[in-house]
């Protein structure tokens, strides 16, 4: 284990290479000077193991500039950057730039992944320690803080008198961080390449082309399997000879497995070997199965406020519209109008109906925000919550183009733990259709499925499914079901909405020492998901699509981790799978 420098070495080091009548100033000049250079000679090592790399040489002169430490306060850092003469890469503490080709004097930049420093300003050439951001991340997953709360209670609590931490500054030392953790996530450090010096935005949009906009999967989270998502696969003669169950034969449900057992004419073919298998398997086999739950939340953002177009505003401040109808600011907001606009400022023409409409809708709408409630308090006016509509009830009046449009909500899948496995947006309404296309990308053929998938609409996506290719292989491989808490409104009479089945049902040992059957997942793990993601809807709605999806990859990943370590904490993994 190696030990740290103590003061006896210090005087060791003086006493043996510095000559006793050596001045103090020199001695702390002569001392400087070789720290300063540390960080050169630590490059040169990294590149003599590289054949045929020569030794690196500084860049530049030694720059001092501010840096926000571990300790959460303002101290100075001599930044040193050094360049390779043979390749022409420069290297800085958080990045290289190299060029494109060996011929080109174009040049892209790739990340140092194991920097302990980030770059948050490059106008100013402000620093912050990589430990910082270990706070801003625990901020965001345990208290839901956004990068501008981060920001706020840093400046508040330790920066009073001091340099403050800006808020977009805060939002590059997020997207820096987690743009790291992702590629590392995903395997991506040698693919991942950005723009010199990127903005925020632009760092993002890199990445996001190559792990996914509008939809994703966690990494690792397919391999994932511990005892709560997964257990060895029953029979129905199992729970037939167990009298314990109370059950017979005639009291078991028909299985997906059961060819006809749809009904309605219904068909399936039979479910393939090591999902749902009819019989127990051979002796010695070990047959495994997973339940994954899936589940929709009205996470939203803006999009163009033409009907049925998904593009991005171009303005998400005030504006309304896609590059694609940019120019229908300029025409009135009554879809059935055509004529130009008033005025500079205007949504509508001059014609006293339109106008009239527009100021009804201000009327209704314009406090339905949180700067609308605030000015209506300082005007004195009475406020009443219960009165004000919600925004997105303006959806349903299509006649206008008043504001922007959104999202309808994201569909996230998870593991029966809790272990997240992926998530995509649903733009106009949940559908059983994007249903089946996200289901669909989130377990592409090559990777094995799970024996049950969970959704509040099941019974439809599985007519759905039979309707469209009455082959899928969905259809031999996973068995949909209701959960618990909306299956109470499914109708008892209709046969794809009944999900009993031995695989659901396990028996366990209550405080008496009695088995009692037991269900053998958590169907509701989408709900308490949901129910936890609340607390990033109000951020979330004021985000760029890029930001938004962003975001989504980022707390997802944490997520994970999260229940990594609950799985592993509870000892709940399942040894040798």
């Amino acid at each position: 284990m190696a030990m740290h420098p103590t003061l006896g070495d210090l005087l060791l080091v003086l006493t043996v290479y510095f000559p006793d009548d050596l001045s103090l100033q020199r001695l702390f000049y002569t001392l400087a000077a070789i720290l300063s250079l540390q960080a050169v000679v630590q490059l040169n090592r990294n590149q003599r193991r590289l054949p045929g790399q020569r030794p690196l040489t500084r860049h530049q002169t030694v720059t001092i500039v501010p840096l926000l430490g571990q300790n959460m306060q303002w101290g100075k850092g001599h930044l040193i950057v050094a360049g390779c003469r043979q390749c022409r890469a420069v290297y800085h503490v958080d990045h290289v730039m190299r060029p494109q080709s060996p011929l080109s004097s174009m040049r892209v930049q790739h990340l140092e992944y194991e920097t302990q420093f980030l770059r948050v300003s490059k106008t100013e050439n402000i620093w912050v320690e990589r430990r910082v951001v270990q706070f801003q991340e625990a901020a965001i997953f345990r208290f839901k803080a956004s990068w501008q709360g981060f920001a706020d209670v840093l400046n508040r609590s330790f920066l009073q008198d001091s340099l403050h931490l800006r808020d977009e500054q805060s939002h590059k030392l997020f997207v820096e961080h987690f743009t790291r953790r992702l590629v590392v996530a995903h395997g991506l450090e040698n693919i991942f390449t950005c723009a010199p010096d990127p903005s925020a935005d632009n760092m993002t949009k890199a990445l996001l082309g190559l792990i996914g906009r509008n939809q994703g999967i966690v990494p690792g989270s397919l391999d994932h399997v511990c005892i709560d998502c997964a257990h060895q696969k029953h029979y129905r003669s199992d729970n037939v000879q167990d009298p314990q169950l109370g059950r017979t034969p005639d009291d078991a449900l028909a299985e997906v497995d059961d060819p006809g057992a749809l009904g309605g004419g219904y068909t399936v073919q039979p479910l393939a070997a090591g999902f749902q298998a009819p019989a127990p398997a051979a002796a010695g086999v070990q047959v495994w199965v997973r339940m994954a739950v899936m589940d929709g939340k009205t996470l939203t953002h803006r999009i163009c406020a033409i009907d049925r177009f998904r593009e991005p505003l171009v303005n998400y401040r005030l504006g309304r519209f896609c590059h694609l109808h940019l120019e229908n600011e300029n025409v009135c907001g009554i879809n059935t109008c055509g004529r130009p606009i008033a005025g500079e400022g205007a949504v509508t023409c001059n014609l006293p109906a339109h106008v009239a409409i527009h100021q009804a809708w201000k009327q209704r709408f314009g406090w339905a925000s949180f700067q609308g409630v605030r000015r209506g308090i300082k005007k004195g006016g009475p406020w009443d919550p219960d009165s004000q509509p919600d925004q997105e009830d303006a959806e349903a009046d299509l006649g206008h183009t008043f504001h922007a449009r959104r999202t309808y909500c994201v569909q996230t899948i998870q593991w029966a733990c809790g272990m997240r496995i992926g998530w995509g947006k649903c733009y106009e309404i949940e559908s059983v259709s994007q249903a089946l296309q996200l289901v669909n990308f989130w377990f592409p053929p090559e990777e094995a499925g799970p024996a049950f998938i969970v959704y509040d609409n099941a019974c439809k996506l599985l007519a759905h499914i039979v309707t469209q290719n009455a082959h899928d292989l969905w259809l031999t491989t996973t068995r949909f079901v209701v959960d618990a808490w909306h299956y109470i409104n499914h109708r008892s009479t209709d046969r794809l909405c009944q999900e009993c089945q031995p695989d659901l049902v396990i028996l366990e040992r209550d405080g008496t020492g009695q088995m009692r059957a037991s269900r053998a997942f958590n169907t509701e793990v989408g709900e308490q998901f949901n129910a936890w993601m609340d607390g990033f809807e109000s951020q979330l709605r004021q985000m760029t699509d890029f930001n938004f999806d962003f975001f989504i990859h980022s707390v997802m990943i944490l997520y994970k981790e999260e229940v990594e370590q609950r799985v592993e904490g509870k000892q709940r993994a399942i040894p040798n799978y």
